[in-house]
């Protein structure tokens, strides 16, 4: 088993095209055994994109701490 980490997800997740090469490599990803871990630091940095929201779709468990109000 293996552990990719993303620290600054935002880039990718703010972003439609990565957002939608994400959605297909961690589609890939589970047949593999390998699990991800995509970190962002502000809710609001998170693209509200339909591509964005299928990748957000494929998280088993999403962890959201404290957040500043916007």
């Amino acid at each position: 088993k293996r552990i990719l980490v993303c620290e600054e997800a935002w880039h990718i997740l703010g972003t439609p095209q990565l957002a939608s090469l994400l959605e297909k490599f961690l589609k890939f990803a589970r047949g593999y055994g390998l699990s991800c871990i995509f970190i962002v630091h502000h809710l609001s940095d998170i693209d509200d994109s339909p591509e964005t929201q299928a990748a957000l779709k494929m998280a088993d468990t999403i962890v959201i701490y404290s957040q500043k109000k916007a």
